[in-house]
């Protein structure tokens, strides 16, 4: 029911508050639970409350989000779960199975089963039927990642005739131990930016794993002790919760960000789960005593600058973040040439087909794993690294490096590489159920081979072509360099220092590719110079405007596959241009441009509004233009679209002309897949080809012969048609005229227009004033008895129930069968004739 681009979800105990002034209008219930519940408003508010009250802020306060009690979560999950980018992105699940002891006041309550065992609770770290059914749905569902929180047993002691739940090991039970999923523990806030893996505390309730099969459970640690965020007691209350509830939606929020960033720069693409999982593990912050994962904290503290930073930087160069798939016998492999002294980082996830459901019982071994992925990394002298692993005979122990059997998640690190060549590589054993394992790859080092350098601009208001306004990192020293054509360009949050700076140019620059980060107010003035990128251009911000004319030109090659981001921001002064051999580049963003041309290349356009004053497509070379329900309109009231020089390609464009506009369309000899909207202005569109669609009322001018689908138009519409031309409709031709507002169809000059109308109907029209314009073809139209015709054949005047239209439909199972027909036939019928072919015929007689 929201537009927001990344759909999420959370179950929990009851309803979500959804008046709060933190996120109201925000949340959808979509079940009926009775009564506001605190935990689960408590959770939606962790994950998107505005700020209203500045210490309850969520971390993503304008995302919207759907809410379920959990009752019926299983089958919920499915419903909403898709095989594609339509499905449910994220769900947040801070709930468990009850298991072992329960204190309700001051009594303790013991959950496990005695017949299985009397002192611990089988329940923890067994795989149960809802943990096959969420890595089921999660594995039919590749785009969707369960977050679940791992509970807080470590903290239930019991009365003293058991145990304690946990040992301090083994006790996150059930669907916390699913391996498709996101388990999250809970961690003490960091009150100091982070140094060193013992800042990072655990709390004294977060439960710790193994599974009972040994893998690594939970996966990432979070804030989740004293979390401020919103209650149900009223539309405005807020209170403090502990458990590993609030650490899970802390979580969940920071993803919806990550997969919106990801979206941002991929052309509206969303990553896969396991990648976003990988991208957290990748990233995550050193917590423990010991390097590696354990059992406590996971892969580590999630970081949500770094896994940023990692989408931002991907280059497939430094940093890869890749989606990909193995078949039987298989093997993946990737060169690296890693600079002297610095760091290999890699990290594999896949999504595993479901794991056996056993019997209940009491820590049984049998493990879990149907695909097992291997990742290694081997030099040129052939040194095999391999990947962190543990032991769960004895969870206390410090991570060693090994063949992992175990888990569906495999970090690989390598410390000072030598200055050799490496190959990174994913195997597999055995035979992989389905013939075939997806799986994400982040990679993360420092490539000899990058030539490229990154500059920092430093310079507020400044001039571009000032080396004294770039620096070589973020807020750094002067370089005294200006950047070239093969070095990157950044705009950071240490780049201005207020708002309303400008960037200047006072002659032509060029770089390889620009990224935006800085939030401040800025414009940019090109003084009608041109900037050249040989890449892609990335602003993230919203807050930057043009205030001079000048060209940014695109120049890419064979090898160019870039994106150009231009977010919300009004450039209206600025042009576009495009040109590479079979380059490919894709525009995003909600913005204002004066023009874009297309010399050679591919340019493809998203879901987007975008605003312009002309489009064209120059040169004799080849190219092409893909608009996928794209929206066009003009910066002011004039727009100029020439598509006669480029193969258009797309569906569901929208071209929008609004009161006042006056518009040009030339769409050659495409097909336009979309429909042209008057609302009161006037477009004039020429060419040979055909367009699927044009509603609404205004003035439509027509110049050329053009198939039309639909031409349907509303009272006080003028259509006017040049003459000689000829307009072929296919589909629906509907003038929806009023005695008050008439419809005007004219052909200006000495004679006729013509419209052929090829779909056997009776139209009924009326209030009509034609001039020079004839009707001919397969319908049968009637212009009505208040309509004024001059120069204007084969139109009936008549009323509308007074003429005779014969009409049939048929229809039939198979070929050789029954044909049935039936009669649709109007007007004031008296008898019938049925022909139904050739008379000389034994079979089809008259």
């Amino acid at each position: 029911p929201f537009p927001h681009p990344i759909l999420h979800t959370i179950w929990d105990e009851g309803k979500v508050r959804n008046d709060h002034i933190e996120y109201n209008g925000r949340v959808a219930q979509m079940d009926s639970p009775s009564g506001f519940n605190r935990h689960a408003t408590h959770v939606m508010g962790t994950i998107l409350g505005a700020g209203i009250n500045s210490n309850a802020k969520g971390m993503a306060p304008k995302a919207t989000a759907l809410a379920y009690d959990f009752f019926s979560d299983v089958s919920e999950m499915t419903s909403q779960a898709k095989p594609d980018q339509t499905s449910i992105i994220l769900s947040n699940h801070s709930y468990g199975t009850l298991s072992g002891w329960d204190k309700n006041g001051s009594v303790w309550t013991w959950y496990g089963d005695a017949s299985i065992s009397s002192t611990r609770d089988w329940k923890f770290g067994f795989y149960n039927s809802t943990s096959g059914l969420y890595d089921e749905i999660a594995y039919n569902a590749p785009y969707y990642l369960i977050v679940k929180s791992a509970g807080n047993d470590n903290s239930d002691t019991g009365d003293g005739s058991k145990p304690p739940d946990c040992d301090p090991f083994d006790c996150i039970p059930t669907n916390g131990v699913a391996k498709n999923i996101l388990t999250v523990g809970a961690v003490k806030k960091l009150t100091d930016p982070y140094t060193n893996p013992s800042d990072v505390q655990i709390t004294s309730f977060s439960s710790f794993g193994p599974t009972d099969d040994g893998r690594i459970k939970p996966d990432i640690v979070a804030p989740g002790q004293n979390v401020f965020s919103s209650t149900s007691a009223s539309a405005s209350s807020y209170e403090a919760l502990s458990g590993t509830s609030m650490s899970a939606p802390a979580t969940t929020g920071t993803l919806v960000l990550l997969q919106e960033l990801y979206k941002n720069l991929h052309g509206g693409n969303l990553m896969k789960a396991a990648t976003l999982k990988a991208l957290v593990i990748h990233t995550a912050r050193e917590a423990g005593e010991n390097d590696g994962p354990d059992y406590r904290f996971g892969w580590g503290l999630l970081d949500a600058e770094a896994a940023a930073k990692t989408i931002i930087d991907s280059d497939d160069l430094n940093v890869f973040v890749k989606e990909l798939s193995i078949n039987n016998g298989e093997v993946y492999e990737l060169n690296l040439q890693p600079k002297e002294n610095t760091k290999i980082t890699s990290t594999l996830v896949w999504n595993d087909p479901a794991g056996q459901v056993l019997a209940p019982a009491l820590n049984p071994t049998t493990k879990m794993l149907k695909n097992d992925l291997d990742l290694r990394l081997v030099d040129d002298g052939n040194t095999m690294q391999f990947p962190w692993k543990l032991d769960p005979s004895n969870p206390a122990a410090a991570a060693t490096k090994g063949d992992n059997a175990i888990d569906n998640i495999e970090k690989l690190e390598l410390d000072n590489p030598e200055p050799r060549n490496y190959k990174l590589r994913v195997s597999h054993k055995g035979t992989l159920i389905n013939g075939k394992q997806d799986f994400s790859l982040i990679i993360t080092y420092t490539s000899l081979i990058d030539s490229r350098v990154s500059y920092y601009w430093i310079g507020n208001t400044g001039n571009w072509d000032n080396g004294a306004n770039w620096s070589l990192s973020s807020g750094g020293v002067a370089a005294n360099v200006v950047p070239g054509s093969d070095d990157k360009v950044v705009f950071d949050e240490n780049s201005f220092t207020s708002d309303n700076q400008i960037v200047s140019l006072t002659q032509p620059q060029q770089c390889y590719s620009l990224r935006w980060f800085a939030n401040e107010q800025i414009s940019l003035s090109l003084n009608s110079h041109q900037l050249t990128i040989k890449d892609g251009l990335n602003l993230l911000s919203k807050n930057i405007s043009s205030i001079t004319p000048g060209v940014i030109l695109f120049e890419g090659t064979i090898a160019t596959d870039a994106i150009v981001n231009l977010n919300d921001n009004n450039l209206d002064d600025l042009a576009l241009k495009f040109s590479g051999l079979d380059a490919r580049w894709q525009i995003t963003g909600d913005f204002k441009i004066d023009q874009i041309e297309v010399i050679e290349g591919n340019v493809t356009i998203g879901e987007h509004h975008i605003q312009l004053n002309d489009f064209i497509a120059s040169g004799i070379l080849s190219k092409t233009l893909t608009l996928n329900r794209t929206t066009l309109s003009g910066v002011s009231n004039t727009l100029s679209l020439d598509f006669s020089n480029v193969l258009l390609d797309g569906e569901e464009i929208q071209i929008e002309v609004p009161s006042l506009a006056t518009y040009n369309l030339d769409v050659g000899t495409n097909t336009f897949d979309g429909s042209i909207e008057l609302m009161g202005g006037q477009i004039t569109v020429t060419g040979s080809g055909v367009i699927q669609s044009v509603n609404g009322f205004g003035v439509l001018i027509i110049d050329g012969n053009l198939i039309w689908d639909d031409i349907v138009l509303n009272q006080g519409t003028t259509l006017n048609i040049k003459e000689g031309t000829t307009q072929v409709i296919t589909g629906v031709f509907d003038l929806q005229a009023s005695v008050a507002n008439r419809i005007t169809i004219v052909s200006p000059g000495s004679s006729v227009a013509t419209i052929m109308l090829e779909a056997h109907n009776k139209i009924c029209l009326d209030n009509l004033n034609i001039e020079n314009v004839a009707v001919t073809g397969e319908a049968t139209v009637n212009a009505g008895t208040n309509s004024k015709l001059i120069n204007s054949p084969n139109w009936l005047q008549a009323s509308c129930s007074s003429i005779l239209f014969p009409d049939f439909d048929f229809e039939f199972n198979c070929e050789k069968a029954s044909v049935f027909f039936k009669d649709k036939s109007s007007g004031p019928i008296v008898s019938w004739r049925w022909n139904f072919g050739d008379t000389n015929s034994n079979q089809n007689l008259a």
